[in-house]
């Protein structure tokens, strides 16, 4: 296992752990959804830390500067972040805010960016932008929908492991992947 698969599996492994004890304390099976970003954030982090070490950063430059943004972002609007810096009440006006919701659209952009610059890494330019205009369209209607944002990244972590399967990014994706298709089963039920 590749140092980048260690951390998704701690960081994982963790969540595990944290969610068992919740379990054994109040008898349900209880998800720690504010700490999502929060995780996912050090793990981003620690995998840019091991690449940067391992001077592997500019082979996907581009989809690492965007998929920060989108980490930084869905991390400036989590209610449990926020709660360290605003009181309780001020974070839900906060949330409520335009301005945070263009943040949370902003999120999703990039993250569909950093996973278009994955995909399309040795394409011509001509297809990279067609592609990203066709994206990011179908990206704002999705968006638009209730859940549709946590739907993106589960569908594409299946075949971001085929087609790019030495992209050590991909455990990043697939720890975000896991985490979205839990918040999503919990919200449909």
């Amino acid at each position: 296992m590749t140092k980048e698969g260690k951390v998704a599996f701690l960081a994982l492994l963790s969540l595990a752990l944290y969610t068992l004890s919740l379990f054994i304390s109040y008898k349900q099976v209880l998800f720690p959804f504010p700490l999502f970003d929060p995780i996912l954030w050090v793990v981003t982090l620690s995998v840019l830390y091991l690449q940067f070490k391992n001077k592997t950063l500019s082979e996907f430059r581009f989809g690492i500067v965007f998929y920060l943004l989108h980490i930084h972002l869905n991390l400036i609007c989590n209610p449990f972040v926020l709660s360290f810096f605003i009181s309780f009440d001020g974070t839900e006006e906060y949330i409520n805010q335009p301005l945070v919701q263009l943040a949370k659209l902003f999120s999703y952009i990039f993250l569909i960016l950093a996973l278009i610059s994955w995909f399309i890494y040795k394409l011509p330019m001509k297809i990279v932008w067609a592609l990203l205009l066709v994206i990011l369209a179908v990206a704002v209607q999705f968006y638009d929908s209730q859940f549709g944002h946590l739907i993106i990244c589960p569908l594409v972590a299946i075949p971001f492991f085929k087609l790019n399967p030495e992209n050590p990014w991909r455990n990043v994706l697939l720890v975000q992947a896991f985490l979205d298709l839990i918040l999503l089963f919990y919200l449909l039920r």
